[in-house]
């Protein structure tokens, strides 16, 4: 079957978008239910900001006024990283002010206290906030006008950011007059303007009586940052829950009360955040920006008071609007539990995944080198326990991803020793998948053998005689072969043959791939805190294909697609009648389902995976096709990626029926100003990536080299490689496939060299585990025709021992 790549591409993106409309109508996300029901008509708004309050802090003994709001309202965790993953109490002030990202000076670094983020380093004082010379007293019932001397240097410094804060945005939410209080120095910071002034201000929250409240529709107030000493921060909790209950007795009615951990302490923690009013009664809060249950972001705080209060959003501003769901019969103790539970998967990532991913990189390469040395030798014995010791240890360390991401089926961030639970789950799934993957149908008998004409072609070593029509000696155990039986039985069999090789590196491609695309179809509720999954303190994705994974999710669904375009039979000059056929659609049934699942908003909505993985896929559906990839192809294969992100994007905007993503967001930007900001921001964030650790600036040469050795093995002398070349035919198609992915995911995505970092583990373990089982003929002629061993030439013993 001969196909037509200028007609394949357009043809394939069309079929792409629709796909993932059909598939949004069936799995409609959590946030689109949420935002039905508005909170009604605008009144009093009141926000109570108190930087470092976390839901460990509260209790119905320690905190009575703090609990009885959130039993009467509803509950929620707040994202507060804005420039630093940790934020200090005037960078939390400043993106409330303007419902953005920003920082009172970008150029300090708080750190975060872990080995990661650097020492925490004390936060700079507040601003100072002066009275205007030409005011009244301070101590004014009304309050007075004030300036910020300061406000003009931060707006200033906040520019070279790209996050296009809107001074000023939060102010606007007092509607006609712009009456607004201002009640002690972060809530001056809160509703100033770009030049620093501030219409009504108050020193204190001692200061906000009823009168004060009623007098201005929109109500600001700073309670203070709680100290992280805890003789200290237990007095400071009394003083603010006293203050914060008086305020709610005396709040105008029909007002909506917020009250926010608005900043960090000592270390980056999720917040606490309670909202009370209309629309909020007896809830857990919910916003499209996260799509976690009870998850919020700060900059959706701004955009949700502007429409508590009836005023336009500017089309710019990136926060979604905050809704609550009911508890139900749910107690508040256990809606807390599980918010506390949160910020308990947010920590254990922290403190662990740069440890995790220097175990697995390193770990790999001290596991292979203990074999090699444990198990070397020239022996025909020995060189088969080598080779099946190379193939179980490979299937293991391909396991270990789809394993963590199955670990959180149980919940850990729940239960006493979160990381040892982690982890010790994802060691006993790893086994569960690799035992799978070693010992089923597909291993014990793949689909018939390779050709060793092949194998010996691809190794220069000629085939012995009387070797034609035997079973090669130090063939592995899943490479027999064997005549497939019926039914579910001959299925399973089928999918070793002819490439009996790929058979258990592609199920537990398989696997990854349906974990994550699954998870990812049904809320991403697998990825919060796992090494593979998301950060909710780095605040850059919470649903959705992580950095860490895109390039094991992308590699995963290559290599699934090779095995199973290699089972029906379309390897080789000669494939098998209508095998080609079959192929084709296997790999576009296969490619279909990986790109939806990341990259359709209501899904994964994942803009650099998608622009990554579809000329991937391309690639190898043109080598499965029999499509010969010319220049001008090439360029087509890819830009299909950019196509198919603009469509979703364009469809995303126009139809949000899918709820609200980065994706439909950006043609927003685009249309009404901000884009360039966000390229730029992206640019730079990627750019930095090759900084984030000392392990980092090695990547691209790793990149490089990887290059190198799949485009010419020989010249590395890796006849294992060459062999399986010759072997499978497809798979050279798919390593290049999997290194075209992982070089555009690091172009095209915000995270950089993490996407190949992340997937070149994976990718060598499961080519280590191909290669290993393809038959070695090297061993075919290390045996003699009544199966007593012979010497080897030399030349023979030192292909033995690659």
């Amino acid at each position: 079957m001969r196909l037509s790549l200028g007609r394949a591409v357009p043809a394939g993106v069309a079929a792409l978008v629709a796909a993932g409309a059909v598939l949004a109508g069936l799995a409609a996300p959590a946030g689109a239910a949420a935002a039905a029901g508005g909170p009604g008509e605008p009144g009093p708004v009141i926000i109570i900001g108190l930087p470092g309050l976390r839901w460990t802090d509260l209790s119905p003994t320690a905190t009575p006024a703090l609990w009885r709001l959130a039993q009467q309202g509803s509950a929620g965790s707040l994202v507060v990283s804005a420039v630093h993953t940790r934020s200090c109490p005037a960078d939390g002030w400043l993106t409330l002010n303007s419902g953005a990202r920003a920082a009172a000076d970008p150029s300090f670094a708080p750190g975060t206290g872990s080995a990661r983020g650097g020492p925490a380093a004390p936060c700079p004082a507040m601003p100072v906030v002066v009275p205007a010379a030409a005011t009244a007293p301070v101590g004014a019932p009304a309050g007075a006008a004030a300036l910020i001397p300061a406000m003009r240097r931060i707006v200033s410094a906040n520019q070279p950011l790209h996050y296009d804060p809107s001074w000023g945005l939060l102010a606007r939410a007092a509607g006609p007059g712009g009456c607004a209080t201002a009640a002690g120095p972060g809530a001056a910071l809160a509703l100033a303007d770009p030049a620093g002034h501030v219409g009504s201000y108050l020193p204190s929250a001692a200061a906000v009586t009823r009168q004060v409240l009623a007098r201005c529709p929109l109500t600001v107030v700073d309670l203070g940052a709680l100290p992280a000493a805890s003789a200290a921060r237990a007095a400071a909790l009394r003083a603010a829950d006293s203050a914060a209950g008086r305020i709610a007795e005396e709040e105008p009615a029909g007002a909506r009360l917020m009250v926010a951990g608005l900043a960090d302490d000592a270390a980056p923690h999720l917040r606490a955040v309670i909202v009370t009013g209309p629309g909020y009664q007896a809830g857990r809060l919910a916003a499209a920006s996260t799509r976690q249950p009870g998850m919020i972001l700060i900059t959706d705080l701004t955009p949700t008071v502007l429409g508590w209060r009836g005023v336009a959003v500017p089309p710019t501003v990136v926060g979604s609007p905050v809704t609550a769901d009911p508890r139900g019969g749910t107690s508040l103790a256990a809606v807390v539990r599980g918010l506390t539970g949160q910020d308990t998967a947010a920590q254990v990532y922290r403190s662990t995944v740069l440890a995790f991913f220097l175990i697995y990189g390193f770990g790999e390469g001290v596991v292979f080198a203990l074999i090699a040395l444990l198990l070397r030798g020239t022996d025909p014995a020995r060189r088969q326990r080598r080779r099946r010791a190379y193939t179980i240890a490979g299937v293991t360390a391909g396991a270990v991803p789809a394993a963590t991401f199955l670990a959180s089926l149980v919940p850990w961030w729940l239960l006493p020793h979160p990381a040892v639970l982690l982890y010790g789950l994802a060691a006993v799934w790893t086994a569960v998948i690799a035992v799978v993957a070693l010992a089923g149908p597909w291993g014990r008998r793949p689909l018939g053998p390779v050709p060793e004409s092949r194998a010996d072609q691809g190794a220069g070593i000629p085939r012995p005689a009387g070797k034609a029509e035997e079973e090669t000696p130090m063939a592995p155990r899943w490479a027999t072969p064997a005549t497939p039986p019926g039914g579910m039985r001959g299925l399973a069999s089928r999918l070793g043959a002819p490439g009996q090789a790929l058979g258990p590196p592609g199920v537990v491609a398989a696997v990854t791939v349906a974990v994550i695309g699954l998870d990812v179809m049904t809320g991403s509720r697998l990825q919060p805190g796992t090494p593979f999954g998301l950060s909710a303190l780095a605040a850059g994705r919470f649903y959705g294909v992580g950095n860490n994974a895109l390039g094991v999710y992308g590699a995963s669904g290559l290599l699934l697609a090779a095995w199973a375009a290699t089972a029906l039979g379309a390897a080789g000059p000669e494939p098998e009648p209508g095998g080609r056929r079959r192929a084709v659609l296997a790999v576009s049934a296969i490619a279909l389902f990986v790109v939806v699942a990341a990259g359709w908003p209501g899904f994964g909505a994942k803009v650099g995976g998608t622009i990554a993985m579809v000329p991937g896929f391309l690639l190898l559906l043109a080598a499965v096709a029999g499509i010969r990839v010319t220049w001008r192809r090439a360029l087509l294969i890819l830009a299909s990626g950019l196509v198919l992100v603009t469509g979703f994007a364009v469809l995303d905007y126009l139809v949000p029926s899918a709820g609200p993503s980065d994706i439909g967001a950006f043609v927003g930007h685009v249309l009404h100003g901000g884009s360039g900001g966000i390229l730029q921001r992206k640019i730079s964030a990627n750019v930095g990536s090759l900084t984030t650790t000392v392990y980092s600036p090695i990547v691209p040469v790793v990149v490089v080299v990887a290059a190198l050795i799949l485009a010419w093995p020989h010249r590395f002398r890796l006849d294992g490689l060459n062999r399986a070349y010759a072997a499978l035919p497809l798979l050279r198609p798919a390593l290049a496939a999997m290194w075209l992915v992982a070089v555009l995911g690091w172009i095209a995505d915000d995270s950089g060299v993490t996407v190949p970092a992340a997937a070149i583990p994976l990718a060598l373990m499961l080519v280590i585990a191909v290669t290993a089982a393809v038959p070695d003929p090297a061993a075919a002629a290390g045996t003699s025709g009544d199966g007593s061993v012979k010497p080897l030439c030399r030349e023979q013993q030192r292909r033995a021992n690659l």
